[in-house]
């Protein structure tokens, strides 16, 4: 299937128009239709990964379509000023792929010490985990430490929710149902997951808003989210005395 010439500035711009367009507008909207806007976001994103994609393969076609024009001159018409072109056409896909495994390992030198970092400090909080007990009808677990947390997490395979000790102890048990209803959102939801992919993004593109815009827009969105989720189950004055006390 041969792509139009055309597709490439058409993809160029796409992108541009993408990484430009998602920090002006997501900032601060999305409330009310949260879940909406976080696949919105991951969708623009996405659509403009595809884009560059569609671009370096437009690239590729039209350097291949132009070697096998070269060398298909007749040898009777053959010029030593087509020789160098034909080879440098034919080495670009070669240093296209070299240049992507430079990337790739420049990128995984650059994620390496937060996944090994990741790595170390996960087994140490499951480790310090114990039942915490039932609320509502959700199953928890307890960190034992003075300050007033909870999150989600993986435990011995499973998704998890955590309440440390001393939110058990400054919460009433109807603002523990509710914290536990939000906290079964983010589970809900693969909130994490999509909290680490954004922050991944990030990490490969420091530089470019987007990204960085989707980290804050998504960590904002996804407790949106939760708290509606948890408001279909427990009062909102519950729901704000609790997110008082973390």
């Amino acid at each position: 299937m041969s792509l139009s010439p055309i597709a490439l500035p058409l993809a160029i711009e796409w992108v541009l128009l993408v990484t430009s367009l998602v920090p002006l507008v997501a900032p601060g909207r999305g409330n009310n239709a949260p879940n909406i806007a976080i696949f919105s976001m991951f969708a623009a994103l996405s659509s403009a990964v595809v884009a560059l994609l569609l671009a370096v393969t437009v690239a590729l076609q039209s350097l291949f379509n132009l070697w096998q024009h070269l060398v298909q001159i007749p040898a009777s018409q053959h010029n030593p000023g087509h020789l160098v072109p034909a080879l440098l056409l034919a080495a670009a896909p070669w240093a296209l792929l070299a240049g992507a495994g430079i990337s790739i390992a420049l990128i995984n030198q650059r994620l390496e010490p937060a996944v090994v970092a990741a790595r170390a400090a996960h087994p140490q909080i499951v480790a310090t985990l114990t039942p915490g007990g039932t609320a509502a009808g959700i199953e928890y677990s307890t960190i034992a430490t003075p300050a007033v947390l909870s999150f989600t997490t993986r435990a011995n395979g499973r998704p998890t929710i955590v309440v440390s000790s001393g939110a058990l102890t400054a919460l009433t048990q109807g603002e523990l149902e509710a914290v536990l209803w939000h906290e079964r959102a983010h589970l809900r939801g693969h909130h994490n997951a999509l909290k680490t992919t954004a922050a991944l993004l990030a990490q490969l593109t420091p530089r470019i808003a987007a990204s960085l815009v989707l980290v804050n827009e998504l960590e904002r969105l996804c407790e949106a989210a939760a708290d509606r989720y948890a408001l279909k189950h427990t009062s909102h004055q519950l729901l704000l005395a609790a997110r008082a006390k973390f």
